[in-house]
């Protein structure tokens, strides 16, 4: 044992630091094969690697890679298909295999998920996202149809891992602190500034739309926990699970046509996609009051309204479920209840003058039929995202 930064390693783990140290930097894996040693006594991955005939390489350039002599090698380019760039080795095997790969580094280590969580806005905490494909079985299955073949389900899957092994990590250089946790086949999971992980999960949503052409029958769903920075991994990981699998029982009503999936469950609450957009359209307009002076007391005001709207909701449920009441006169009991008009009168009253147009439209917006449902999970998230550091 040794004691790095108050912490005490073994050989193996001290090791294992290194690898992965080596994997984030690396632009080339290189495997050699080697004859096994006839005594193994491992003390790092180098000598578990050797103890199966292998010699592994993680190399920016393939001119720091020395080969033993005399055994095969193959060279494998991890970022980019061009694998004939830096010149031939005669002899060796080439080729490339997309890994991906978003690791935040500060002064060349690596940062740990306390600072991740650190960089934040507002409450510091981690953003833990898993998303994966819907109904994948049945899309290999049934997709492709009397035209199925294998060939052909060879390069569904061959696409599906070139979007998730090789162009997520592109879409993650845009989020400063995310880093790729696992990536492959037709799932991902990733940890992040909580404040950028519903961003992040909708900007790899859209992307994932336009690769398949936006075609209906083929969505992705996600999850997201938020823990704080020390917060054991593998839990906060089954948290953003089960928030998952939320998010893949959401049914609704599109376009007359009953849709299951295509989903998020963020702060607790799944939703769909598009209703995904129309909530964070409530809070950016509550987030640009505040930015312009409003003042914060506005989002207490905002959650009562919340809380009169829920109340009148669970009334009129009780009596559509008893028969005291008709759909349309279900409908009618919240829309036009208590909420309404302490809406517009909060709204009226609350910030200066200059603010009033910006208000205006916020009214506008919370009062377009079914947007005040929206209304609490947005609240939160403005909360979140103005609340001081603790």
């Amino acid at each position: 044992m040794r004691e790095v930064d108050g912490i005490r390693k073994c050989a193996l783990c001290r090791s294992l630091e290194k690898l992965g140290e080596e994997a984030s930097r690396a632009e080339w894996l290189v495997l050699e094969e080697v004859e096994p040693p006839s005594e193994v006594k491992p003390l790092g991955y180098e000598d578990v690697l050797s103890a199966f005939g292998l010699r592994v390489g993680l190399v920016r350039k393939l001119s720091q890679f020395k080969p033993s002599g005399g055994n095969f090698v193959r060279a494998l380019r991890l970022r980019d298909a061009d694998f004939l760039g830096e010149g031939v080795n005669p002899g060796w095997a080439y080729g490339f295999d997309f890994q991906a790969r978003a690791v935040p580094t500060h002064d060349g280590h690596i940062k740990d998920f306390s600072e991740i969580a650190e960089e934040g806005r507002g409450i510091k905490r981690l953003g833990v996202l898993r998303m994966d494909v819907d109904n994948l079985g049945r899309l290999f299955r049934e997709g492709l149809g009397a035209r199925a073949s294998m060939s052909r389900l060879s390069t569904m899957s061959r696409s599906l891992s070139i979007f998730f092994k090789g162009y997520i990590s592109s879409i993650c250089e845009d989020f400063p602190g995310a880093y790729l946790t696992y990536s492959g086949g037709d799932d991902l999971f990733l940890v992040c500034p909580w404040d950028r992980a519903p961003e992040l999960g909708l900007r790899i949503r859209e992307e994932f739309g336009r690769f398949v052409c936006d075609n209906p029958n083929v969505t992705i769903s996600a999850g997201i926990a938020m823990v704080p920075g020390k917060y054991p991994l593998y839990r906060a990981a089954r948290l953003a699970g089960e928030a998952l699998e939320e998010a893949k029982d959401v049914r609704r009503e599109r376009d007359g046509a009953v849709v299951e999936k295509d989903a998020i469950s963020f702060l607790g609450q799944a939703m769909g996609w598009e209703v995904f957009g129309e909530m964070r359209e409530v809070k950016l307009n509550i987030m640009g009051l505040l930015d312009i002076g409003v003042p914060r007391g506005l989002l207490t005001r905002l959650w009562e309204i919340y809380e009169l709207y829920r109340r009148a909701e669970m009334t009129a449920v009780e009596d559509l479920l008893s028969g005291e009441m008709a759909f349309r006169e279900y409908v009618k009991a919240i829309h036009y209840s208590k909420w309404q008009w302490r809406l517009v009168y909060t709204l009226i009253r609350v910030g200066k003058s200059e603010h009033k147009d910006s208000l205006r439209k916020l009214q506008e917006v919370l009062l377009r039929e079914g947007m005040v449902r929206l209304l609490g999970p947005a609240v939160r998230w403005a909360e979140f995202e103005t609340r001081e550091a603790r």
